[in-house]
């Protein structure tokens, strides 16, 4: 059957975005699936890009077979998401708890995830690197560790199956990371606007999708408002350091970090706000909760562990990552299981076209 409309006015587009796909029909079966011929590379003769696809397809595969049998359960299917993009065998049940708590992009390999790699290996190499000082002092380092980075992201790209909204990320990480080599600044508007014109020119269909629109908006808000944050930092005269127990400079620390996830959810939640009603008709009331619950979890144990099992994986020393990796989407099920239960009702309204090109030109000039 030809890809479906929209299953009622002005709503999603299913067809629109098979054909920029490459979608021409779809459809389903009865009964169980049986492999009759399992093929582990590429047919003889085949072109030598369809060898390349096969080859990373059957290695995305292993790895995720292989995640799934260290960890286990639910935990596994969503360790093989995040480290290979292999979604298919997470429950439903988890699915809709994620979306209705507003944390269900942790799960779709995006932005989030390819910083938190470029950022996990920028940390190791830098802490490397400053073991030696000699070295360190007269080398830059940190364009070394950039380049690193960037390559481990275009790895990680790879090893996703290069999905869309990984394709994007990767584009405004990899512009980024350039301004670093560079010495260049590189979270500023410019290096934004120069993501979004080569994401464009790649895909430009995905100018009208709810992926490119609330992952900019977002980027686009945060650059802004810690812009002003820290023009405002400049310009205030600072006093002197003032001497503390390590217990109240802790606690000073700890508040500030989850102060500014606070507000980094607030901000980067109400950028996307208006793109989520008009594209999916719902909201998730308690996201904030949700997000300062869980991205502690995902930044500091789920994500960096991931990261140490991919590169302990080759040398078969990934099992007690994966363990810490599992034990952290463990916890990170529970509290979102624990606020979708709590969660109100998550529907809205359509909004009209005109309504939210209004908002977006408010959204934009301030």
């Amino acid at each position: 059957l030809p890809p479906t409309g929209p299953v009622r006015p002005d709503s999603y587009d299913f067809s629109f975005d098979s054909y920029f796909s490459g979608i021409g029909g779809s459809g389903f079966f009865l009964g169980d699936p049986k492999l009759l011929a399992p093929a582990s590379t590429a047919p003889t003769g085949a072109p030598f890009g369809a060898r390349i696809a096969s080859a990373v397809e059957n290695a995305r595969e292993g790895i995720a077979d292989h995640i799934r049998s260290s960890i286990g359960g639910s935990e596994g299917e969503i360790a093989a998401a995040l480290i290979v993009g292999v979604r298919a065998g997470i429950p439903e049940a988890i699915n809709e708890s994620m979306r209705r708590t507003g944390i269900y992009h942790i799960i779709s390999i995006s932005g989030l995830h390819m910083a938190l790699v470029a950022g996990t290996i920028m940390f190791l190499l830098r802490g490397a690197f400053a073991l030696f000082p000699d070295f360190s002092s007269r080398r830059p380092v940190k364009k070394y560790a950039a380049a690193i980075a960037l390559a481990s992201i275009a790895a990680y790209l790879v090893i996703s199956g290069i999905v869309v909204a990984a394709e994007r990320s990767f584009i405004m990480l990899a512009v980024m990371l350039v301004a670093v080599l560079f010495d260049r600044a590189a979270l500023t508007m410019r290096n934004l606007a120069i993501s979004a014109i080569a994401v464009i020119l790649v895909s430009p269909h995905e100018v009208v999708g709810p992926s490119f629109q609330m992952s900019f908006a977002a980027t686009a808000a945060l650059v802004g408002a810690y812009a002003g944050f820290a023009d405002y930092r400049a310009g205030k005269t600072t006093a002197p350091p003032v001497k503390r127990s390590f217990l109240k400079f802790l606690s000073r620390k700890l508040a500030v970090g989850v102060g500014g996830a606070a507000v980094t959810s607030l901000i980067a939640g109400s950028a996307t706000l208006l793109f989520a009603i008009w594209h999916f008709q719902r909201v998730s009331p308690l996201s904030l909760l949700a997000n300062l619950a869980v991205m502690p979890i995902v930044s500091l144990i789920v994500m960096p562990f991931a990261v140490l099992s991919a590169l302990a994986m080759p040398f078969g020393f990934d099992g007690p990552f994966l363990y810490v990796m599992g034990k952290g989407l463990t916890a990170m099920i529970a509290i979102s299981a624990w606020i979708s239960d709590r969660s109100p009702v998550d529907a809205v309204g359509l909004i009209s076209i005109q309504s939210v090109l209004l908002a977006t030109i408010a959204l934009v000039i301030a």
